[in-house]
């Protein structure tokens, strides 16, 4: 499956870092329970939920980003919470892909002043540029 494969790759970056515990929330579709975000990070000082969304067709549609008001919450419920989406668009492997990892604020204001129902490529670099990282060393951004 297309985010998974996103999600193994996120995974271990992760484990490179030995200043964060982090979890894979799994949704349990028995339940009926959704999950605020993939990932639980946790370092010395803050909290993180982060979404990963991979993008193999070069859009993202705004509908698929469902989590997005539990993260707002999370983010604003203490000071030292984040929340992020993880976007891949995936070109035949890891290394060819691009990667932003934008804050759900800057997502949420974005998508609230913008009349698309979805996002491309050309789109990402207008609004997102200064979010687009290097996913060999995304693990360092949680501190």
């Amino acid at each position: 499956m297309v985010k998974q494969r996103l999600e193994g790759h996120f995974r271990n970056e992760l484990l490179k870092n030995n200043n964060i515990w982090f979890l894979k929330l799994q949704v349990m579709p028995m339940s009926y329970t959704s999950m605020p975000a993939d990932f639980l990070i946790l370092s010395e000082h803050n909290k993180y939920l982060v979404e990963c969304k991979e993008c193999s067709k070069k859009v993202l549609v705004i509908s698929r980003l469902t989590q997005i008001k539990k993260m707002l919450e999370f983010y604003h419920k203490f000071d030292n919470n984040y929340a992020y989406f993880l976007i891949s668009f995936w070109n035949t492997n890891k290394n060819n892909s691009i990667y932003y990892h934008i804050p759900v604020d800057n997502m949420w204001n974005t998508i609230n002043n913008i009349d698309k129902k979805s996002l491309n490529m050309s789109d990402f670099e207008a609004y997102f540029s200064k979010f687009q990282v290097n996913l060999n060393i995304i693990s360092n951004y949680f501190i």
